[in-house]
């Protein structure tokens, strides 16, 4: 008893099975003819290809069975039985708009014959229909996700890694402007990518992920500050003679940008100075420096001064470092040395 119930349990199952409409082969009869039939898969985009099978079981070569099937409104033919091929397939376009729809195919029964002269002319004839049931959906859209690390702000020379993923995705591409730059090129649809020694600016870069639902963007900037560099004072930093009359050829300053111009306006007076600053640039830090000249020296109708044991200032306004210094000529400063 038990034994016979399994049996059942299992026949039912198996008949389910057979009979359920989707993408799994499916069969039906018509006629003496035993079809199998059923879609490639289940789902499909919009106007994917849908690839119809088919097969058929017939108790003659005569019989000439066959199976058609239509879908999206246009209909094919699956198969033609003889010997060789007793199955077949067609390829055929899913519709365009999402939904649930039914191919129906559509198979021969007992054929028609007619007697031409001593010939028997069987066509097929007694068509049964039979629907698998598939279902349209717009694929989800492709997505992505761009990051840099570090991620900024760098000092030049400057190097980073870009890192991507993407989701319902098949191809992908990026594109960059800045310090180092690109134009639709092929990558992986999620991976990493070196950006080295990248001078000042600002890099940025999109990647493009394509896939059965269109096209999607992801975006990222990094910026790229350039070294640092403090400022110094140039040549111009010292103290003139009494005599000089300009700058010459001495420079305000070695690095960074001067405050002002030197020219002949402001060169200092003797005893005077002249300031400024060399500002450095990128966060360098700034320079104070400054342009003097010597006081001058008035003469006398003295007698003759010798200077013994000490540092003395000639009328040139020239520092005279020895311990003796004699000068034949009358002579007095304007201020003590």
């Amino acid at each position: 008893m038990k034994n016979t119930k399994l049996f059942a349990i299992l026949v039912l199952i198996i008949f389910g099975m057979i009979f359920s409409h989707g993408a799994y082969a499916a069969q039906f009869v018509s006629g003496p003819n035993t079809y199998t039939v059923n879609l490639n898969k289940s789902t499909y985009a919009p106007g994917e290809s849908i690839v119809a099978n088919g097969s058929v079981t017939t108790p003659s070569n005569s019989n000439v069975p066959r199976l058609d099937v239509t879908i999206n409104i246009a209909t094919a033919t699956v198969l033609k039985y003889n010997t060789i091929y007793p199955s077949g397939s067609v390829t055929m376009t899913a519709p365009s708009v999402a939904g649930t729809y039914s191919a129906i195919f559509s198979g021969s029964g007992s054929p028609t014959c007619v007697m031409q002269g001593w010939s028997r002319i069987c066509t097929p004839a007694n068509f049964v229909n039979y629907s698998v049931t598939y279902t349209v959906a717009t694929p989800p859209a492709p997505t992505c996700t761009l990051a840099f690390s570090p991620v900024g702000p760098l000092t030049a020379p400057g190097s980073t890694t870009a890192t991507w993923t993407s989701a319902n995705t098949t191809s992908a591409k990026y594109s960059c402007t800045g310090p180092i730059s690109a134009t639709n090129v092929a990558i992986a649809t999620s991976g990493s990518l070196p950006f080295n020694n990248m001078s000042a600016g600002t890099e940025n870069c999109t990647i493009t992920v394509t896939g059965p639902g269109g096209t999607g963007t992801c975006s990222k900037s990094i910026i790229i500050n350039a070294t640092p560099v403090n400022g110094s004072c140039g040549t111009a930093n010292h103290i003139y003679a009494s005599t000089a009359t300009g700058w010459g050829a001495d420079t305000a300053c070695a690095t960074g940008t001067a405050s002002a111009t030197l020219n002949a306006t402001n060169f200092p007076a003797q005893g005077a100075s002249y300031p400024w600053t060399c500002n450095g640039s990128s966060g360098g830090s700034t320079a104070s420096c400054t342009g003097s000249r010597a006081p001058a020296c008035v003469s006398t109708n003295c007698e003759a001064i010798t200077c013994t044991g000490e540092t003395c200032s000639d009328c040139r306004g020239i520092i005279n470092g020895s311990k003796n210094c004699q000068r034949s000529l009358n002579w007095r400063e304007v201020s003590p040395n």
